[in-house]
């Protein structure tokens, strides 16, 4: 997948998730790919 596909997926999970998880993402220097499937399974958490 396109990293630009990868960021439009973010955006659509940090829409879902509480604004510390924001907070998060904006703090965390990791890929794309790993910052998508770290935001899926926080959301799979909550």
């Amino acid at each position: 997948m396109e990293s630009d596909k990868y960021l439009h997926l973010i955006q659509q999970e940090l829409q879902q998730l509480p604004d510390y998880v924001n907070e998060y993402y904006l703090g965390t220097n990791h890929a794309v790919t790993t910052t998508y499937q770290y935001l899926t399974e926080i959301r799979r958490f909550f």
